[in-house]
């Protein structure tokens, strides 16, 4: 155990730990390491400008997730939109369920964050840092003593731990699995996602505020479930910080991989005409309404990426030596239909960084990768795959099941399926807060609560 937080064993002080990404998993790593004075240094790719641009996407933020940012003082009202209601329907604009989420859902907190605020809300949180934009590892070294990370151009940072948040393309994980099978797998899944123009007096915002039903605030998720002549599905919501903007992601089977770029802040997605024209043609058989959210958004506000994860999902999320980890999607990529990637995230975080904060770095990074977080992933990663295939199945008998199940069910199913799926990272905080005999953070619940 390390005698005095930040120090080694001799009481000099430590060499950092180095963060690889920038993106929600490496600042939350950073601010748990922040409050428990370990040194620490974050090496990303993107510029800073990059990293808080506004690129569309976002993320659902389940009961872990919302535990973890409030007990670290997010400012959840400036950041983050919660939802009241949600309305689903077909392709064709047929009303399958509408739901009040605080009393059909016992109470249910319905956030969602975009990208570029659960970037500020976490650049806030963080405060100054060492925080070095516009490089990235090309390769590394460990020993007992520590780890040597190299740079692109040749510099060099020595580091008593790697912590690898860099994404579905992570290089350091392609630098530790060099040697494996390690491919990414196409999940036959298309996605777009943008944001399209719905100023006041459009059918755009007329349509999505009168979604919201009776009883709320008129903040509502709203789901297009596919079927009959237009298969897969689109999904949105207003922005909360600006009502004339539709925030949506489409999804549809496809078993041609578009490609993908350099773009990590948009998962290698592409950006542009092209992007939006594939878009139309996919969903040309699809209602009015999301005919008319494609047409309304600007080709340089929507992205197309192939969906993707890994093939091999039986890798360790550790080097042998225990000094690298792979964390958040770097360790588990996985398509977003149980909404449990960034949720995966930000718990991964935590447990790690407590881990670092309170034990040598070897039983640090060997308990945070344990085979049980492992094995939790993995059928994490293949329930999503199974949700995938069944949101963009093209058979229309399994889209009408779908369809039905989704209008009968009793809500109380609907939200036990949301909270098992997000079980594994209560479970996996609760185990080393327990191990660790430590607690999370308590803060004033006047920023973080609605």
């Amino acid at each position: 155990r390390v005698g005095v937080v930040g120090f080694d064993r001799s009481g000099a002080m430590a060499d950092p730990v180095i963060i690889a990404g920038a993106g929600p998993c490496g600042l939350m790593a950073a601010v748990v390491l922040k409050r428990n004075s370990v040194p620490f240094v974050i090496i990303e790719q993107a510029t800073q400008a990059k990293l808080l641009s506004d690129v569309g996407s976002a993320f659902d933020l389940a009961p872990n997730a919302l535990r973890i940012l409030r007990a670290y003082g997010a400012d959840m009202k400036a950041h983050f939109g919660k939802y009241e209601g949600m309305a689903q329907y077909s392709m064709d604009e047929y009303l399958v369920r509408q739901l009040n989420i605080a009393r059909d859902w016992n109470g249910y907190e319905a956030w969602a964050a975009q990208r570029s605020q659960m970037q500020r809300c976490l650049n806030d949180m963080l405060g100054d840092a060492d925080l070095r934009c516009g490089n990235s590892i090309e390769s590394y070294e460990e020993s007992e003593s520590g780890v040597v990370v190299h740079l692109r151009g040749g510099s060099k940072i020595r580091g008593r731990a790697l912590l690898a948040c860099d994404g579905v393309k992570s290089a350091v994980r392609k630098f530790m699995y060099k040697d494996a099978a390690d491919e990414l797998h196409y999940c036959g899944i298309r996605c777009w996602w943008g944001k399209a123009n719905a100023e006041e007096g459009t059918k755009l915002r007329e349509f999505f505020c009168a979604s919201s039903g009776p009883g709320t605030d008129r903040q509502a998720f709203t789901w297009f479930m596919g079927g009959g002549k237009q298969p897969g599905c689109l999904m949105g919501a207003r922005d909360p910080r600006n009502p004339d903007i539709f925030m949506w992601a489409a999804f549809a089977s496809n078993p041609a991989d578009p490609g993908s770029s350099d773009d990590l802040t948009r998962r290698g997605g592409e950006v542009g005409q092209a992007a939006k024209d594939d878009a139309l043609a996919t969903f040309s058989n699809a209602g009015a309404f999301v005919q008319a959210v494609l047409g309304a958004t600007p080709p340089e506000k929507l992205t197309r990426v192939g969906m993707v994860d890994r093939k091999n999902l039986e890798l360790p999320f550790v080097s042998p030596s225990k000094r690298v980890a792979l964390l958040g999607d770097a360790a588990h990529p996985q398509t977003p239909f149980l909404g449990q990637g960034v949720n995966m995230a930000l718990c991964d975080a935590v447990v790690a960084a407590l881990r670092l904060a309170h034990q040598p770095v070897e039983a640090a990074l060997a308990g945070y990768a344990c085979e049980i977080r492992r094995m939790q992933a993995k059928k994490t990663v293949i329930d999503a795959r199974t949700w995938a295939d069944l949101s963009c199945s093209r058979n229309a008998i399994k889209c009408w099941v779908f369809r039905m199940l989704s209008k009968y069910l009793p809500p109380k199913l609907i939200l036990g399926d949301i909270l098992r799926s997000d079980q594994s990272n209560v479970d996996f905080l609760d185990r080393t807060l327990k191990e660790l005999g430590v607690g999370l953070p308590e803060t004033s619940e006047e920023k973080t609560r609605p």
